[in-house]
């Protein structure tokens, strides 16, 4: 047992979310007879249980580790990493999502840690932000990528994008697209929330499944809703997931006087069940690694609108397996989702092929397996 290789897993913290399923999957099926697996993270979210359980997984409580740019908090969290990895002496470092990836890889840079994987979950740059900031942070990556061994992908359109703006080069590269748990999702019996919610069985569930932040537009999607409900009235809109944008979404829903047709279920732990039992999953994000929420959608064959950004075309064909839209367009977005409520069956036959695809590519064991395989081709080659 102490010949296991030691790997380092670093995230920021662990609410609900694609990255922290994925470095938790990760974490919980690595081969333990071979690696020696730990995870350093800000111990806070609702995935803080579900880390506690993973089998022979040492925890690292980083405090200091936040989402916000704080230069007193990145620095102390940047010490505390470094601590670490020179009194544990990891031969990897493996780091998930723009300010771990940031903050880990100068820790593990700084502490001489044989190889540092980065895995990009999505970028920290979008088309929406200040041109200067958007620059500055592309100057961020490109430095960040030149002290990294080895880059991870979630979608071939992110690898392409990296490629196309200079930030890495192809070698230096693996797509290895973020798998979900398919046993997870093979629910028998859907969910009781159209009971709960008190929804006749022959209303249209429509959900958006999310965190409520600026990332995921959730405001675009509710201007898209107030449209929708003028258009076609059989139908109810949920939320599941919570975030900063929560109370302005409430605002609205209460300006435009929709209460009775949105419900904001907030966090749950009853997602797969919510998945099975609706009729029409939208994403509306204004960026995106590929999004985790749309493969679990497809592979309960539920058909899909969503925003044409970075790697979800990869998974939303347009007309294909689903349908696309242009970002922070909600007339664009009701359209897109009138028309699948008035086309269900062309729309299941879209989602059903959206499942072979997800089915095919999407296995978490497979992930996994993949991951393994870039962490021996790198330490063979030191």
């Amino acid at each position: 047992m102490n010949d296991r290789i030691k790997i380092l897993h670093i995230i920021t913290n662990l609410p609900i979310g694609g990255a922290q399923d994925n470095t938790l999957y990760t974490l919980e099926l690595l081969d333990k007879g071979k690696y020696d697996v730990s995870l350093a993270c800000n111990l806070c979210g609702e995935f803080v249980e579900r880390a506690n359980s993973i089998v022979q997984c040492k925890i690292y409580n980083i405090k200091y580790l936040a989402r916000e740019i704080n230069l007193f908090k990145d620095l102390r969290a940047t010490l505390e990493l470094v601590k670490l990895m020179r009194k544990e002496k990891f031969q990897i470092v493996h780091t998930h999502s723009s300010k771990p990836g940031v903050i880990g890889r100068i820790a593990a840079f700084i502490s001489c840690v044989p190889v540092l994987i980065h895995t990009v979950h999505g970028f920290p740059f979008h088309d929406f932000m200040n041109i200067f900031k958007r620059k500055y942070l592309l100057l961020v990556e490109r430095a960040m990528n030149s002290i990294t061994t080895h880059l991870i992908t979630v979608s071939k359109l992110n690898l392409k994008k990296i490629i196309d703006l200079g930030l890495a080069t192809e070698n230096k590269i693996t797509n290895i697209y973020s798998g979900i748990d398919f046993k997870k999702f093979q629910v028998l019996s859907k969910s009781s929330i159209r009971n709960e919610l008190g929804i006749n069985p022959k209303i249209r569930l429509v959900g958006f499944v999310g965190r409520l932040s600026e990332q995921k537009a959730p405001l675009t999607y509710s201007k898209a809703i107030a449209k929708v409900v003028k258009l076609y009235p059989d139908c109810h809109f949920i939320f599941v997931g919570d975030g900063p944008k929560r109370t302005e979404i409430e605002k609205f829903i209460n300006k435009k006087q929709l209460d009775s047709r949105v419900s904001l279920l907030g966090t749950r732990k009853d997602i797969p069940e919510i998945i099975n039992s609706l009729d029409l999953f939208v994403l509306s994000s204004i960026y995106e690694g590929l999004g985790r929420s749309l493969t679990e959608a497809l592979y309960c064959k539920v058909p899909v609108v969503a925003t044409k950004v970075d790697g979800v075309p990869e998974l939303i064909q347009d007309n294909k397996t689903g349908l696309l839209v242009p970002p922070e367009d909600c007339e664009r977005l009701a359209e897109a989702i009138v028309y699948a409520l008035n086309n269900p069956g062309k729309m299941k036959r879209l989602a059903k092929e959206g499942h072979k695809f997800v089915k095919l590519h999407f296995d978490v064991k497979q992930m996994v397996k993949k991951i393994e395989i870039i962490y021996e081709e790198l330490l063979t080659n030191l």
